[in-house]
C-alpha cells in the first residue's frame, strides 16, 4: 500500500543520505546538497507554511521516495511539483501516474489552485512522456538552465490546469493518495 505524509525532523537524516546520492544528482533539476544544519532550517520553515508542501513516499511503511509541491504563487493560485524515488526500481509508470493524480487532486480540489507545472530535464524522455499521457501541455524549454557537475542542462516545462484536470478525471473520479 502506498502513503504519503508530511516529512517529519527525524526523517532529515534519510532525505540527507538519499539527497547525498549519486541517482539524486542524475534526476533532481536543482543543487540536492545542503547541509545537515540547512535541512533543519529548511523543516522549520516548512513548519510556518499554510499548507503541507513535502511527503514522505511510503510503500507498506517504508519510505522510498519524497513528493512535493514547489515554486508556490498563492496570488496567481499556481505551483509546480516534483517527485524522487531514491531506487529507481519504484519509479514505474503506475506509482508515477498514481503519485500525479494525488499531486493534482490536492491542489485543484482542496487547495483550489489553478495551474500546477513540472520541469525536468529535457533529456528525461520517460518523465517527459509519462506527463504528455496525463494530459500535460508542453509549455517550453529553459536551455542551459541548470548547471551541474560542471555541465549545463536544458529544462523542460510542462503544465497541467485545473480545467485540464476535470476534463482529464472527470467526476474527479479517479484514483488518488491522501496526502496527510
Amino acid at each position: 500500500m502506498i502513503s504519503c505524509t508530511k516529512i517529519g525532523r527525524d526523517e532529515i537524516g534519510l532525505l540527507s543520505e538519499w539527497m547525498a546520492g549519486e541517482s539524486a544528482r542524475e534526476f533532481i533539476a536543482c543543487d540536492t546538497r545542503m547541509s545537515l544544519a540547512g535541512q533543519f532550517r529548511w523543516i522549520g520553515e516548512r513548519s510556518g507554511d499554510p499548507f503541507s508542501t513535502h511527503w514522505l513516499v511510503r510503500r507498506d511503511g517504508t519510505p522510498i521516495g519524497v513528493l512535493a509541491i514547489v515554486d508556490i504563487n498563492l496570488e496567481n493560485k499556481r505551483c509546480g511539483w516534483s517527485y524522487y524515488m531514491h531506487d529507481p526500481a519504484d519509479d514505474t509508470d503506475e506509482l508515477s501516474a498514481l503519485l500525479e493524480r494525488s499531486i493534482y487532486h490536492h491542489v485543484f480540489m482542496e487547495l483550489g489552485f489553478n495551474k500546477v507545472t513540472f520541469s525536468a530535464f529535457s533529456d528525461n524522455h520517460c518523465a517527459i512522456n509519462r506527463r504528455s499521457e496525463s494530459g500535460c501541455v508542453q509549455e517550453g524549454v529553459l536551455v542551459d538552465h541548470v548547471l551541474a557537475d560542471g555541465k549545463y542542462y536544458d529544462v523542460s516545462l510542462q503544465c497541467m490546469t485545473a480545467k485540464m484536470w476535470r476534463r482529464a478525471c472527470p467526476d474527479n473520479n479517479c484514483e488518488f493518495i491522501e496526502l496527510r
